[in-house]
């Protein structure tokens, strides 16, 4: 692309995003800088506030209103009660057609884009990065029910490289633990990443996060998750 043409995407992009209408209780203090994320069922935006700092707005279909006001909760749990890194949430609410979830932006690089840039060139930032890895879910995994993430992949998880700490970002699959339980109700996750019970086999319990742990460190020595990785 060109100088020109990429300036008139870029403000054709920017008019894009100006277009879009924050929630009314929003409006006044926030404003769209950026879409992270798009599909059928939910956006994701990112969002400056007037006193210049920086939050991410998850926007749901009324219909998965409780997969958004599950993870509100698993991360007021994990923030204030354990001093888990999670990103510290704001509110939650909803209306007509949406259910909105509003958190703080956590500044920084996912496993996903530390593996593309070369950063674990290293068997030692490997092992490092792992380790963080696995305090965190185990934070999740000591909870009174055990709480299951059921997503654990490089995307979820930020390395901030001033705090010199990871950070889970997203938790709209975890679920609580139910002792008695058959299965879960629907599947949820990332196929490459999930566990065999996560497509109805059984219910997910701390065995499948230790299955998404085992891929995303396999992502993070070779960029890939598949069985074949393992040989290579």
């Amino acid at each position: 692309m060109s100088e020109k043409d990429i300036k008139d995407f870029n403000s054709s992009y920017e008019k894009e995003i100006q277009s879009i209408k924050l929630p009314e209780r929003l409006r006044q203090d926030y404003r769209i800088t950026d879409c992270l994320k798009e599909s059928e069922i939910k956006k994701i935006y990112l969002l400056e506030s007037a006193e210049k700092s920086y939050y991410v707005l998850k926007m749901f279909q009324i219909e998965y209103s409780s997969l958004l006001e599950n993870e509100y909760h698993v991360m007021q749990q994990l923030f204030e009660v354990k001093n888990c890194p999670v990103p510290e949430p704001e509110d939650y609410w909803t209306d007509e057609n949406h259910a909105y979830f509003l958190r703080k932006y956590i500044d920084g690089s996912s496993l996903f884009s530390l593996y593309e840039s070369g950063y674990f060139s290293t068997n030692e930032r490997i092992l490092k990065m792992s380790m963080e890895l696995c305090r965190i879910i185990e934070v999740l995994h000591e909870e009174k029910p055990p709480i299951i993430h059921r997503d654990v992949k490089p995307e979820n998880f930020i390395w901030n490289k001033k705090e010199e700490k990871l950070y889970l970002i997203d938790c709209d699959s975890a679920r609580y633990y139910k002792e008695g339980q058959e299965r879960d109700t629907f599947f949820l996750g990332t196929p490459e990443h999930a566990a065999p019970e996560a497509y109805g086999y059984a219910q997910c319990d701390v065995r499948s996060d230790v299955y998404g742990i085992g891929k995303t460190i396999l992502y993070m020595c070779c960029g890939r998750t598949d069985d074949e990785a393992v040989k290579d």
